[in-house]
């Protein structure tokens, strides 16, 4: 296990080294969000939260680090803080985005997040980016998939 993980290192490496310097840089995304889950035949919505994203970007795919914070409290929920770390892959017209967003106050809660998104660029380090997601988290029962619409602006150098 020890060897794939350098393995996997090593390559990782050498990824950072091989990019051509316009393809790679730093950035911070944050974003505005809320949304909607079924369960048990009721709508419920997504309390408004606040997404901050810093990410590594390299070549077409960014790594970033998401910190979701709610903004109200819904339904006697007590969530407040989720990290969401994960993945963004640019396609023509589109990014893919997936994560795996862990709550930890509160007890603990995991779950998969599936997103697609647009970036429009306004100059080379400025961009406003739309994202609908869906995600399933093991505190639902994986039955109910809330569906989140999120807004923002991303920084990048």
């Amino acid at each position: 296990m020890k060897k794939l993980i350098g393995v996997a290192m090593v390559i990782l490496c050498l990824g950072f080294f091989s990019v051509p310097a316009a393809d790679a840089g730093i950035g911070l995304g944050a974003s505005l969000g809320t949304g909607f889950f079924r369960s048990n035949g009721s709508t419920n919505r997504i309390p408004t939260n606040v997404e901050v994203m810093p990410f590594i970007k390299i070549a077409i795919v960014s790594i970033d680090l998401g910190i979701l914070f709610d903004l109200e409290e819904l339904h006697n929920t007590s969530r407040h803080y989720t990290l969401r770390p994960g993945a963004r892959v640019d396609i023509p017209l589109v990014y893919l985005r997936a994560a795996a967003p862990l709550q930890l106050n509160d007890g603990f809660d995991y779950g998969i997040l599936l997103g697609v998104g647009h970036n429009f660029s306004i100059a080379k380090v400025i961009g406003i980016f739309v994202e609908a997601d869906v995600h399933m988290t093991k505190e639902l029962g994986f039955d109910a998939v809330p569906v989140e619409f999120r807004a923002g602006v991303q920084f990048s150098i």
